[in-house]
Parts: structure tokens; sequence; C-alpha cells
């Protein structure tokens, strides 16, 4: 058998054998927040639900322990939470080195997702931001998977890039971080909707 034949062969061998693709991207995470040494009352359980890789990643939830207002609310780099003060997560998620943005931005950190909002309620001993998030950025697979890294909820707002400083460009001066929590694969969860 000739070189060129052997090779012909192969070819059709590999063609018609493709090589097995990766099971299915998990479709589901979970975030439980721990508080930083500052503000010690933050808490929080979040759910990362994806249906398939095109689809956005839905993330719902509760946190409290902060007072009403507005707080910023990214993925970080790092899925490390050792210390007081969530620094170990390391800077915002953001594999294209694009400058900080807001969620609706075409151009952002693929980790920025904006802020959460702290609002009283009347059966509620404290404020409570209650999360219901669509984002199409975050992925649980591919070159945007955030799972492994860490959600963190920052002290005061994001200004989504909106500052007249540096710092803005960065981390939409949002102050320092309140909690923080390691992005887990998971399956079987309820959503969060069902039980808040």
């Amino acid at each position: 058998m000739t070189r060129i034949t052997f090779l012909a062969i192969s070819i059709g061998v590999c063609l018609s054998n493709p090589v097995e693709l990766p099971a299915s991207c998990p479709s589901q995470a979970f975030v439980a927040l721990q508080p930083t040494k500052r503000f010690p009352d933050l808490r929080g359980d979040l759910f990362l639900n994806q249906e398939d890789p095109d689809s956005p990643v839905k993330i719902t939830g509760k946190v409290t322990g902060l007072p009403p207002g507005f707080n910023g609310f990214h993925v970080h780099m790092i899925g490390n939470i050792t210390g007081d003060d969530c620094l170990s997560t390391g800077s915002h998620f953001n594999p294209f080195g694009e400058e900080h943005g807001g969620p609706d931005d075409t151009r952002r950190h693929v980790g920025d997702l904006g802020n959460i909002q702290f609002v009283e309620e009347p059966t509620e001993e404290a404020a409570v931001a209650r999360i219901n998030i669509e984002d199409s950025e975050i992925s649980l697979c591919g070159e945007r998977n955030v799972i492994g890294r860490a959600i963190v909820v920052h002290a005061g707002p994001d200004d989504l890039g909106r500052g007249r400083n540096e710092e803005s460009q960065k981390t939409g001066n949002a102050g320092p971080r309140a909690g923080c929590g390691i992005v887990e694969e998971t399956e079987g969860l309820l959503d969060s909707s069902e039980i808040f």
C-alpha cells in the first residue's frame, strides 16, 4: 500500500468516525455568599441556570445584610475566598481585555453584571436584594465560563464606567467588597424563585 493510499484511507476513517465531543455544558450552578469582616451581616444564595451554551445565564436569588441602595455586582477572576476581605478573588473577569462597563454595553468586562438593589420590605427585618438577572456574556462553559470563579457584592454602587476617573474604567468605583462566593457546578437545584 502506498503512502498516499494509506493517507486517504486514514482520512476517510476519521471522517466517518468523528472524535466524540465533550458532554454538554453544566446547566446549573450555585453561589453561597460569605461576608467580609467589614460587612459581617451579608448573606446570600444565588442560583445560575443556562438552558444551553447559546442561551443567556439566568441568575436568581436573595442577598441580605446591606442598607437600602444600589451595590456593584460582578464576577471576579479567581474562585478563592480565603481571608476576610474577598481580595483573593482578584479583579473583574475580563478575558478579552475590555474596559469596565454596564451589563447592557457592547464593550464591557464579561463579569460586569451592574448593580443589585437592596430595598426594605414589610415582611423582612432588614433590606433585601432580590436577584433576577439574565446575562448573555457570562456562560457556564467555554471561554466565558464563570464556574470556579467568584461573584462579589460591593459596598457601593457601580457607576458602569461613566465616572470621570481612571478607577471608573476598572471597577466602576463600587467601593470595598462586602461579600463573595465561589460559583460551583451543581445539578438538580430548585430555582430560587420557588424558595424565596
